[in-house]
């Protein structure tokens, strides 16, 4: 411990000089940054001086100028503005030799002192220099503001060309960029651009000469025409393709099929078409002419109704093409349906006698087979047009073969309807008599089976109560039956007739059966209920009621009597096998 305290006394005043002369070091080290950045200071205002001098200086000469130099220009049509001019040449003069050149010899000489680290001298020169700056600044900012007045005039009316020229610009770029869109247009386009140029050079010298009414007029005649093209210059490259590439080649192609519609035996001559095609080359003609002149007035319309035409003939052409094809298909319809027709009507008439003497026909069918005669006579005219539409001699275009073709279909089918008709009413009557015979078959059979059931019976109450009815159905029948053998036969009467007995019987012979079964019912539960009327009093009792039922022919009520007695009885005593 005694040796460390020894050692740090002796090193003691070493760090002690350590310190000071590291304190010194730094303070001189600060000296010098300080005089470095002050030096600097004095470089920096030099320089921030020069750059708002060339300012300045650039606003002079170059604005300014340019502005005196258009001023000098004008003055050389007008005594006043070259008046004007001398003044403010003069005035300019003075400021870039008096006030310009002595800021720059400040700034120079400034330049001069900072080389010789004069640096209190440059201060006060520093000082005076940005004083004049900003004099100078205000002298600048007033003549410039005074020369762009004296100019507004000028300036305004150049400025209102540079919509113009810039549509003028557009319509070059589109003429050249569509060159081969608007061939056949060179001549109205280069009119156009030429006459532009000579205007804007002719408003640029008016605008010289100070004639600025004159010189609007100019550039307002060429804003219209440009305008006008401008509006219209999109649509040009359609509307040119169309007259002279797209319109052409169409035409070309329909008359190319109509050679073939011919040469293929097509009867296509009442379309007209030679004499259409060369009207709408002409019309062609005519439009090429007017958007040689850049007029698309009514253009766009007639191309879309030569269009319209063009596919108007196409359409026919086509329509023909499958009326041909239609017709080769039903060629054969004509002489079969024909003689079809008039095989089934002269059977029909034939036959109409016989039937009357067979049925009382509805005088509504006869009237209308009588008065089908013109429907048959109308079909064979139109069986003739046809043929004569088919002689080579007087060959009609197959649309119109078609359309008489299909009158004739319509005559066919309205006569084969009420053909048909008649036949079905016919097939009617038969069908009717058919009905009434074998229904009249079956109703005699069942009643029969009946009578023999109730017979069998043996309930002589229930036979004379049912003998009335069973004895008017038969005399029902015999009735109808006479009916079928007076001719001419009155169906819809005996039909009639018929249907009444008919739904009569059902009912009758319904209840007959319902009877039946509960007579079995009553009879089987009597023997049975037999078993129990010895033992017990109240069920002999019900069971002799019950047969009195039986007997008056009441079965159903018989049949409930047992039934309960079964019922009842059956849970007291149960019947030994």
């Amino acid at each position: 411990m005694r040796q460390i305290f020894t050692l740090f006394k002796i090193s003691m005043p070493i760090l002690i000089t350590l310190c000071v002369l590291g304190g010194v070091a730094i303070l001189l080290a600060i000296f010098f940054a300080v005089m470095l950045l002050h030096k600097k200071s004095y470089f920096a205002a030099a320089a921030n001086l020069r750059e708002s001098y060339k300012e300045l200086n650039n606003q002079l000469t170059s604005f300014c100028k340019t502005n005196l130099t258009r001023l000098e220009t004008l003055g050389k049509h007008s005594q006043t503005l070259q008046n004007t001019y001398d003044e403010r040449k003069k005035q300019y003069d003075e400021i870039y030799q008096r006030k310009d050149r002595t800021i720059l010899n400040s700034l120079n000489s400034i330049d001069e002192l900072l080389k010789d680290k004069d640096f209190r001298q440059v201060r006060e020169i520093e000082r005076d220099v940005e004083a004049d700056i900003q004099a100078y600044a205000r002298t600048i900012s007033s003549f410039s503001a005074d020369l762009s007045t004296l100019l507004q005039e000028d300036t305004d009316i150049h400025s209102s060309a540079v919509a113009v020229k810039s549509k003028l610009r557009q319509i070059r770029e589109f003429y050249q960029g569509h060159s081969m869109e608007l061939k056949g247009l060179e001549d109205s386009f280069e009119i156009i651009l030429q006459d532009a140029d000579n205007a804007i050079e002719k408003f640029n010298e008016l605008a010289d000469c100070t004639k600025y009414d004159e010189a609007k007029e100019v550039l307002k005649e060429l804003d219209g025409i440009l305008t006008a093209t401008v509006s219209i210059m999109d649509q040009l490259p359609l509307l040119q393709a169309s007259v002279t590439t797209v319109l052409p080649n169409k035409l070309d192609e329909l008359m190319n099929t109509y050679q073939e519609m011919l040469e293929n035996q097509y009867v296509v001559e009442y379309l007209d078409v030679e004499r259409k095609v060369s009207d709408m080359r002409h019309e062609l003609d005519l439009l090429r002419s007017k958007l040689a002149f850049l007029d698309i007035s009514g253009v766009k319309d007639e191309i879309d109704a030569l269009q319209t035409e063009i596919t108007d003939i196409n359409a026919a052409f086509e329509q023909e093409r499958q009326a041909k094809e239609n017709f080769l298909h039903s060629q054969s319809y004509l002489d079969e349906s024909t003689y079809s027709i008039e095989s089934s009507y002269s059977r029909h008439i034939n036959n109409i006698r016989k039937l009357q003497s067979v049925y009382l026909l509805d005088q509504k069918y006869v009237d209308q087979m009588y008065a089908l005669k013109s429907d048959v006579e109308s079909i064979g005219f139109l069986k003739r047009d046809l043929d004569s539409y088919l002689d080579t001699s007087n060959r009609k275009p197959y649309t119109i073969i078609m359309k008489k073709l299909s009158e004739m279909k319509s005559e066919v089918t309205k006569t084969n309807r009420t053909m048909s008709d008649y036949q079905s009413y016919l097939n009617s009557l038969k069908e009717t008599i058919d009905q009434v015979f074998s229904g009249l078959q079956e109703c005699f059979v069942n009643l029969s089976v009946r009578r023999q059931k109730v017979r069998l019976l043996g309930v002589e109450t229930y036979r004379v109560s049912t003998k009335p009815k069973f004895d008017r159905f038969f005399d029902t029948i015999c009735e109808i039956a006479k009916m079928l053998e007076v001719f001419p036969l009155n169906v819809p009467e005996i039909d009639a007739k018929f249907r009444s007995f008919q739904s009569d019987c059902k009912y009758f012979l319904s209840d007959i059966d319902q009877n039946l079964e509960y007579a079995e019912g009553a009879e089987q539960g009597i023997v049975y209920g037999n078993f129990y009327r010895i033992e017990f009093n109240d069920c002999d009792s019900m069971l002799r009621s019950a047969e009195n039922d039986y007997q008056s022919g009441n079965f159903k009520q018989s049949f409930e009597i047992v039934s309960k007695v079964l019922a009842t009885w059956s849970k007291l005593k149960p019947v030994e096998e």
